[in-house]
């Protein structure tokens, strides 16, 4: 797999100078970085995230997909140091500087030369993506603040978003040890795992409840795990 990943890296730069299209280009690294991410090679994560920013930054890239850049790159460091089980204070400041030049670059608007796959970065995605780096670098309060506020954005236009984020909201308060409160918004994300017909969807709540088995005992637990077994089963 890291063969593979090298390989894509490689070829990505060999395209983007090719092309002449270097906004193209950090696209394509950021996705690949994403990719990294889900796939647990925290090294190209970081790799891919970093070169995508450099090259927006030559470019003279617009701020809103600087911003949305940056978050990418936070992401890596987030989840890397989080798949190592290591929360480490360096690793923190880094996040926490990058998720703060993010706010300040999305702070300066939109502009005529912003990409096309920029156009939906917008606050909710913003926050949602800080949550997720802030429980990831262990701070689940900031977390759980973050994530409530991208669903008060995202609204009920964007289900699977809406979903992911009930998910990443519960296992944060699930974190600060409010298991009435993590339940109340699993229980929240469960009928959209079944209509959004995604293994990533049904992925995430079934995630969680595994994390909760060591609270099986308890009587909320129990009926959260047979509401989800029977809404699963239909």
């Amino acid at each position: 797999m890291t063969s593979i990943l090298a390989g894509c890296f490689g070829k990505a730069l060999q395209l983007s100078k090719a092309a002449d299209d270097p906004m193209t280009a950090t696209w394509v690294l950021a996705t690949l970085a994403q990719q990294a991410c889900d796939l647990g090679h925290g090294r190209w994560a970081i790799r891919m995230a970093h070169a995508a920013i450099d090259a927006a930054r030559s470019a003279d890239a617009p701020p809103r997909a600087i911003a949305e850049l940056l978050v990418r790159q936070a992401r890596a460091n987030a989840v890397t140091v989080h798949n190592a089980g290591a929360h480490d204070a360096h690793t923190r400041r880094q996040v926490t500087e990058l998720l703060a030049q993010a706010d300040a670059a999305f702070a300066k608007g939109t502009s005529d030369r912003d990409p096309a796959w920029s156009a939906e970065f917008g606050e909710a995605e913003l926050a949602a993506e800080a949550g997720y780096c802030w429980r990831r670098v262990g701070e689940p309060q900031r977390a759980a603040l973050y994530a409530e506020q991208a669903l008060r954005g995202f609204g009920t236009a964007y289900a699977r978003s809406t979903q992911f984020n009930q998910i990443h909201a519960a296992e944060a308060y699930l974190d600060q040890g409010e298991l009435e409160h993590a339940l109340a918004y699993a229980r929240a994300a469960v009928p959209a795992a079944k209509t959004l017909t995604s293994t990533r969807a049904i992925g995430h709540v079934r995630a969680f409840a595994t994390q909760i088995h060591p609270h099986r005992t308890t009587r909320q637990v129990k009926e959260f795990n047979d509401y989800l077994t029977t809404e699963l089963a239909g």
